[in-house]
């Protein structure tokens, strides 16, 4: 994690839903403490000197978790496709995304399924899918979410006056 502060500060709070910090790098920056913050859903880290407004800070941390089974940091779910629970595949698929832009943590997903999408253009032409199980996309089922979801952007674009910048979807 690369980071410009603002203001000095003696203290950094990044999320980390159902992850436990394992070690830091030291060379970079030396940690006083690291303490869970559960209610938060963030770490508190005290680094052993307060950090510089304007300075830039390089800041590593290892994290470990379990998969688990509810809705929050790294979950599993199942689902269920013409009414048989749908179990692992022997075969790998490995995806390449282009180079994502700076945000806020819980916006990033992972997904391994083998769903289908539908999928609309914008009116400046991105590209906006939803992802589903066969049978709701045949059925037509994701069409209400697929035209939302596209004027949405397109609201989103002309309100802030800025182009979706994810050139991931897809």
């Amino acid at each position: 994690m690369r980071m410009k502060k603002k203001k000095t500060t003696a203290l950094l709070e990044p999320n980390c839903v159902c992850l436990r910090p394992l070690c830091h790098n030291g060379q970079q920056i030396a940690i006083q403490t690291i303490t869970p913050q559960k209610r938060l859903d963030k770490v508190e880290i005290v680094p052993a000197k307060r950090l510089e407004k304007g300075k830039e800070t390089k800041l590593k941390l290892v994290y470990t978790g379990n998969i688990s089974e509810t809705l929050g940091g790294l979950y599993q779910t199942t689902y269920f496709e013409n009414g048989i629970k749908k179990e692992k595949s022997g075969d790998w698929v490995t995806t390449t995304f282009y180079k994502t832009p700076k945000m806020s943590s819980y916006l990033l997903a992972l997904m391994v399924s083998e769903f289908t999408h539908v999928e609309k253009y914008t009116e400046s032409g991105v590209r906006y899918r939803i992802y589903a199980r066969k049978e709701a996309t045949a059925a037509n089922m994701t069409l209400y979410a697929l035209n939302a979801g596209v004027k949405c952007l397109e609201y989103y674009n002309k309100l802030f006056d800025y182009k979706f910048p994810l050139d991931k979807q897809g």
